[in-house]
């Protein structure tokens, strides 16, 4: 069994260098490159009869662009003629429908249709190309979805990724995707330390959305914590974020020199 699977992702691999995109059939499959390789999923559901899935087909999935695009990612083709399970549990019900998801099979976007190459491609661009943390943390929820610490792994995790996504459609589903397992961790969480830091970090969400204003009068809203070393570095580490967002310079380096965190002050760089 290891052998054929160690096989396998060596043809996966292979297959990408040599093609415009190399396919699997099989999800499970693709879940265990995924994590193997760090790369996240696209799953394109599809029929024969299709029109718009066969237009797909010969002016995206078979463009040149696909050679260098599809290395990022692990391709899955689900003809939903034949795989009624998977299409039924991604809610399919027009085609073709382009989902893309993590290691554990959780959705992070989806399309429906097909009306040119452009939109997919700017997409399909700007998937991150290492995604480690955040597929161990979507692993790690599928047996821990009443631990808070692993939800909130997930949302710092999805937040990593997505405020540097250059697409602001595939950045946003990031962002959205980081908000929710936050919001899933503070409900989860009686600590309220832990909430509030919980709470710091979905501030943060509203700067990479690129509204600083506002994640700063949310900011001022809560105001200091006394008496939490850690807390009050997290703060002050958004706070910079809201100034530095806003091109307040004064403001973002008196923060900045209120932060002693070494890992906190490389994240402003």
């Amino acid at each position: 069994m290891k052998k054929s699977y160690i096989l396998l992702l060596i043809l996966f691999l292979a297959g990408n260098l040599h093609a415009q995109m190399y396919w699997l059939i099989d999800l499970e499959k693709a879940k265990s490159i995924a994590i193997e390789t760090n790369r996240l999923i696209v799953i394109d559901f599809w029929a024969s009869w299709c029109g718009p899935c066969n237009a797909m087909d010969q002016n995206l999935w078979q463009s040149p662009d696909m050679k260098d695009i599809s290395k990022n990612f692990i391709g899955v083709k689900i003809n939903t003629d034949n795989d009624h399970t998977t299409a039924s549990t991604y809610g399919v019900i027009g085609i073709p429908k382009v989902v893309i998801v993590t290691a554990s099979g959780s959705v992070i976007w989806e399309n429906v249709g097909f009306s040119g190459e452009e939109p997919y491609l700017s997409i399909l661009r700007a998937i991150p190309d290492k995604v480690g943390e955040l597929n161990k943390s979507a692993v790690a929820l599928e047996t821990g979805k009443k631990d808070p610490k692993i939800n909130y792994d997930l949302g710092l995790a999805f937040q990593h990724l997505g405020k540097d996504i250059k697409s602001d459609n595939l950045r946003n589903s990031f962002l959205n995707n980081s908000g929710t397992y936050f919001s899933k961790a503070q409900k989860l969480s009686k600590d309220e330390n832990f909430n509030m830091e919980i709470e710091f970090y979905s501030i943060l969400n509203d700067v990479y959305y690129g509204k600083p204003a506002k994640a700063l009068k949310k900011m001022e809203k809560i105001g200091s914590k006394p008496g939490n070393a850690n807390l009050e570095e997290i703060r002050h580490y958004v706070l910079a974020k809201c100034y530095f967002g806003s091109n307040d310079q004064d403001n973002f380096q008196k923060e900045k020199k209120l932060i002693s965190s070494k890992e906190l002050l490389a994240q402003l760089e």
